[in-house]
């Protein structure tokens, strides 16, 4: 039980942290150059068009959004036990 607090705390500082390095990546350019002039200086032949990542922010709007300490099912049940043969599942639909 102990474990799993420590790793629910694990996952929102790390959250938490990758939320504050893209901040601090955008606000605070090195050499006064953002990551996209940054990534502008090496030619690739294949790139992503800037939209492409646009998902990311959907991404962490859900990952801040759900209940980070506590991942229960809307009756309290538990998402993922270990007696469960698969170690998680979905709450039945009524």
């Amino acid at each position: 039980m102990k474990k799993n607090v420590i790793i629910r705390w694990l996952n929102v500082a790390g959250l938490l942290a990758v939320l504050v390095l893209n901040y601090l990546a955008n606000a605070l350019p090195l050499n006064n150059l953002t990551t996209s002039q940054i990534s502008a200086m090496f030619p690739v032949r294949n790139t992503p068009a800037s939209y492409a990542f646009s998902i990311w922010g959907l991404i962490y709007a859900l990952l801040v959004g759900r209940k980070p300490l506590s991942p229960t099912a809307p009756g309290g049940q538990p998402l993922c036990s270990r007696s469960s043969p698969s170690g998680c599942s979905l709450p039945a639909v009524s």
